[in-house]
C-alpha cells in the first residue's frame, strides 16, 4: 500500500482558484484527512503545528484552509464541553477521498458519540506527542485506533496509546496523564510488556512532577522500559533524556537527529537502550 511517509511534509501555501462551496484538494489536505482518520479527531493547534509548523500564526494560513474544508463538507465539527473548544473529524466526503487512495488503514469512518470527549484531555495530549515525535524524525506511528480496529490491529495483553516503528522494531508508547494508577496497576503494566516480545522498548511519557517512586523503586526490565516527562519532552525535543533506574540516553540518538550546535562528526558516548537500535 502506498502510504504517506511523513505527515509533516512541506507543502505549498498557494491554493487553487476555487469558489466558496468547491475545494480542489491538495496533497496536504489528504495528509490531514489521513492523520485525523487515524487519531479520530483533532483540535486547531494540531493542524497548525502538524501541517503549518513552518508558518507564523499571523499568516492565518491554517485557519483559512480549515474553514474552506469545513464549508465544503470535508471536515465535521463538534464542541467539547470538557475542553471548551471545537474538535474536527472526518465526514463521509473526506473519508471517501482517503479510501479511494487506499489510505484508510482498514478503519471505518469515525463518528463522534455523545460522550466522545470523556477522555479528551488524554487523547489530545497523545496527539501532541505524535506530532512532536514526527518533527524529530520519529514519524512512523501506529495509533491506538489502528491497533484496535484497522489492518494493524493486534491481539495483545495491552494495547498501547501508540506504536513507533524504528529501523523495523516496534516501540510501545504509553502516556500517563498524571500518576493516577496505584503500585499494583503499574506492576501489571510492566509485567504485561515484559511478556510481549513484539515490542522492543516501552516508552512511558508521564505528565507529572513526582515520578521517582515509579522510576527508581518499581520492578521493571531496565533494558526495555524508559521514562520521560512531558515537560522535558516538549522543551528539549530530540535532546530529551529517556531514563530509567540504570541509565539514560537522548531521544534524538534513536531518531538520527543531529543537534544544530553539535559539530560535524561529534560522537557523544551514552548508554544504549538496545543494541539493535544503535546508530
Amino acid at each position: 500500500m502506498d502510504e504517506l511517509k511523513d505527515f509533516t511534509v512541506e507543502a505549498s501555501d498557494s491554493e487553487p482558484d476555487e469558489d466558496e462551496n468547491s475545494v480542489v484538494l491538495t496533497e496536504r489536505d489528504i495528509e490531514i484527512f489521513k492523520f485525523i482518520h487515524e487519531q479520530s479527531f483533532v483540535v486547531h493547534s494540531h493542524l497548525r503545528h502538524g501541517f503549518w509548523f513552518n508558518k507564523s500564526e499571523i499568516s492565518n494560513a491554517c485557519q483559512r484552509r480549515k474553514l474552506k474544508l469545513l464549508r465544503a463538507g470535508f471536515l465535521g465539527e463538534r464542541y467539547s464541553k470538557v475542553k471548551g473548544k471545537n474538535v474536527y473529524h472526518l465526514t463521509q466526503k473526506s473519508f471517501d477521498e482517503i479510501k479511494k487512495r487506499n489510505l484508510d488503514s482498514g478503519l471505518s469512518l469515525y463518528i463522534p458519540t455523545d460522550d466522545f470527549d470523556r477522555n479528551i484531555d488524554h487523547d489530545l495530549k497523545v496527539t501532541n506527542i505524535r506530532i512532536l515525535l514526527g518533527k524529530i524524525g520519529l514519524a512512523n506511528w501506529t495509533s491506538e485506533r489502528m491497533l484496535k480496529e484497522g489492518k494493524a490491529s493486534m491481539l495483545a495483553l495491552r494495547i498501547p496509546d501508540g506504536v513507533l516503528t524504528v529501523k523495523g522494531y516496534k516501540i510501545a508508547i504509553e502516556f500517563e496523564n498524571l500518576i493516577t494508577k496505584g503500585t499494583k496497576r503499574y506492576r501489571e503494566i510492566f509485567a504485561d510488556y515484559a511478556k510481549d516480545d513484539r515490542f522492543l522498548l516501552l516508552f512511558m511519557v508521564i505528565d507529572a512532577d513526582k515520578t521517582d517512586w515509579l522510576v527508581k523503586r518499581e520492578p521493571y526490565d531496565s533494558r526495555k522500559v524508559w521514562f520521560v516527562g512531558t515537560r522535558e519532552l516538549f522543551m528539549e525535543k530530540s535532546r530529551a533524556l529517556m531514563h530509567n533506574k540504570r541509565a539514560s540516553f537522548e531521544l534524538g540518538k534513536i531518531a538520527r537527529v543531529k543537534h544544530e550546535k553539535e559539530p560535524a562528526g561529534a560522537n557523544v558516548s551514552q548508554p544504549e537502550p538496545d543494541s539493535r537500535l544503535c546508530l
